[in-house]
């Protein structure tokens, strides 16, 4: 099994990072860790984040906002300095099914290199209501749009399939694609 460092970044939202941890320990994928980027949360934040009791978990305190990319950035960092074969770049207000990872990983190992993978993703209200089931993005208008966004969910977004545009929502990115890539643009 391949060690996956699964990221949150926090702002302010202690309370959807713990949501999203509770969630993550209930995943049936077993070889990961939990990184929390604290991004300069002018709440306590941070000081709930480290009462947390994980052995799981790792927390950077960024001390500053750096935005997005950047705080993800940090996260990435850690986690190939310390034997992640994969990262998975998540939302910290998302809840997750308890074989998401293990699905993930599975559909990046049948792909081809320097893919990144991301699931079907649905509304946290409406649980069979489709948010994002892959998505693309025009070059020409420079416009994206998600594929089967408000439909009810009947298994139409199933299917594993090439796209254009994906929501940094959930990213699932092998250490050899960041080596080949690069990090994010923290200009993002």
């Amino acid at each position: 099994m391949d060690k996956v460092a699964i990221i949150l970044v926090n702002y302010n939202g202690y309370k959807d990072s713990f949501d999203c941890i509770e969630s993550i320990n209930k995943i049936n994928y077993k070889d990961y860790e939990i990184i929390i980027v604290d991004n300069g949360s002018t709440d306590d934040s941070l000081k709930k984040l480290k009462e947390i009791d994980n052995d799981k978990l790792v927390l950077i305190n960024a001390q500053r906002n750096l935005g997005f990319a950047g705080a993800n950035n940090l996260g990435i960092k850690y986690a190939l300095e310390n034997g992640s074969e994969f990262v998975l770049l998540l939302n910290n207000d998302t809840l997750v099914n308890f074989d998401f990872l293990s699905n993930l990983v599975n559909c990046y190992k049948n792909s081809e290199k320097n893919t990144v993978v991301t699931p079907k993703i649905m509304y946290a209200d409406k649980k069979n209501v489709i948010w994002f089931g892959g998505g693309t993005f025009s070059e020409l208008s420079g416009r994206t749009t998600h594929t089967g966004i408000n439909e009810i969910d009947k298994a139409q977004c199933d299917i594993e399939k090439n796209i254009t545009f994906m929501s940094g929502c959930c990213m699932l990115i092998s250490k050899d694609t960041i080596i080949d890539v690069g990090l994010m643009d923290s200009d993002y």
